[in-house]
């Protein structure tokens, strides 16, 4: 988060902190980012001044203990616009709690709630319950290439990607090692990074062959994503509800690869050829930005997303 939108968010709580724990049991804990702990416009002294259960109960949070103890959240109140939901769905990669997010960025499909309204929407959502929204993710695995012992440069070039991945090799665990691994809400983008060549893409579904792309790059999104990248590269809408996989290319060299639809049972592998003559990048929802790999994808995964606040949470508990 930036310097600003931290002082904004800071100067807001700050206005409000009398309402500070009204909503909170005795035991239980309100968790702000760590970087708001030491920020002056915070002034968390102030808030805590006078009441000494405040004390106990302020905790602060930073992305090790999202990733460690992920269980400990109850629930994630988002302040911001689309990216911040999509923050919070990196920070917890497994166990996902619910998301109840609140407008205040430029762009708002995922923020349900108007933040000006906060103290009269919260109180209801913890005393009267809620309507919970499943939004699929995607899991991405960044998948390297290990070298074969005394094989020379033209002998790696040489190495047929399609044996490797769906071939007579696809079982041989010497070809390639699993390095990093992601669940994305929006979309997992291969590109051609700074170069200005376009970059070749060998994409594979299941056991099968799609095709060999030429392009500036390939978007695989989530019916939620389709109206992110995928939209703007001329993707299809879909309902976020809809168990799919959108497969958009990116400035596409022929017109022999058009957007498709796929279901989200399938495994999808993209990887760069060894004879090809330019790199891929691959970054996971805008960030974790890896060059030169393949691409295993497994699904279907699911993030919580708080909607309407008439029913109880039954969907939380049954999930």
């Amino acid at each position: 988060m930036s310097d600003w939108a931290l002082d904004a968010l800071a100067e807001r709580v700050r206005d409000r902190k009398q309402s500070f724990g009204d909503m909170s049991s005795d035991d239980g804990h309100e968790a702000l980012e760590d970087k708001l702990q030491d920020l002056k416009s915070f002034d968390v002294e102030s808030i805590l001044e006078g009441d000494e259960s405040k004390q106990s109960r302020l905790k602060y949070w930073d992305e090790a203990l999202c990733k460690r103890m992920p269980h400990k959240f109850d629930i994630v109140l988002a302040l911001g616009g689309d990216g911040t939901v999509l923050f919070a769905s990196l920070l917890f990669q497994r166990i996902v709690p619910p998301v109840l997010s609140f407008a205040m960025g430029s762009l708002g499909f995922l923020t349900k709630f108007d933040f000006a309204r906060y103290q009269a929407i919260l109180p209801r959502a913890f005393n009267d319950g809620i309507t919970v929204s499943l939004r699929l993710r995607f899991e991405g695995t960044i998948m390297r290439s290990i070298r074969r012992e005394g094989h020379s440069d033209e002998d790696h070039v040489q190495r047929r990607l399609d044996e490797e991945l769906v071939g007579a090799e696809a079982d041989d665990h010497h070809t390639h090692k699993p390095e990093s691994a992601y669940h994305i809400l929006n979309e997992i983008v291969l590109d051609r990074g700074p170069s200005g060549t376009m970059v070749a893409l060998d994409v594979y579904g299941d056991e099968e062959c799609f095709t060999t792309i030429a392009a500036d790059g390939l978007i695989v999104a989530t019916p939620t994503g389709s109206t992110a990248y995928n939209l703007a590269a001329g993707g299809s809408l879909c309902h976020p509800d809809n168990p799919v996989i959108l497969l958009t290319a990116i400035a596409a060299h022929t017109l022999n690869f058009r957007p498709i639809i796929l279901p989200d049972t399938m495994v999808l592998r993209i990887g760069v050829p060894y004879d090809a003559r330019s790199s891929a990048y691959t970054s996971f929802d805008g960030k974790y930005r890896y060059t030169r790999s393949s691409i295993a994808h497994c699904g279907p995964y699911r993030v919580l997303s708080l909607d309407n606040l008439n029913d109880i949470l039954d969907a939380w508990d049954e999930f």
